[in-house]
């Protein structure tokens, strides 16, 4: 399973995103016992040095990894399963909660 985030902001995304990010995801009652977790950050700014302690567990892409000449094929790389039998589920907090969108 593919979790990923994405933060527009001015400031770069703190390591704890990705925490939080890891949070959610044992929210998500699917194939728990086999399931295989990869996460994936995009972020406007940049990310904190913090991230270094964690460069194996998560895949971080800025806006200057998708400006550059063939950035397309860089999260279709990153991602190769993502394509084909995905089922796509957004999870929102905050005061504009919705329900997981399938």
């Amino acid at each position: 399973m593919i979790l990923g985030e994405c933060k527009w902001s001015k400031n770069k995304v703190g390591i704890d995103i990705f925490y939080a990010l890891k949070e959610k995801a044992k929210i998500i009652r699917w194939n728990n016992e086999k399931r295989e977790e990869e996460y994936i950050l995009f972020s406007k700014s940049g990310f904190e040095k913090k991230f270094d302690q964690v460069e194996d567990e998560v895949k971080l892409i800025d806006i200057e990894d998708l400006k550059k000449d063939g950035s397309h094929s860089l999260v279709t790389n990153s991602l190769p399963s993502l394509i084909k039998n995905t089922t796509i589920i957004r999870l929102t907090t905050g005061s504009n909660c919705h329900r997981p969108h399938r």
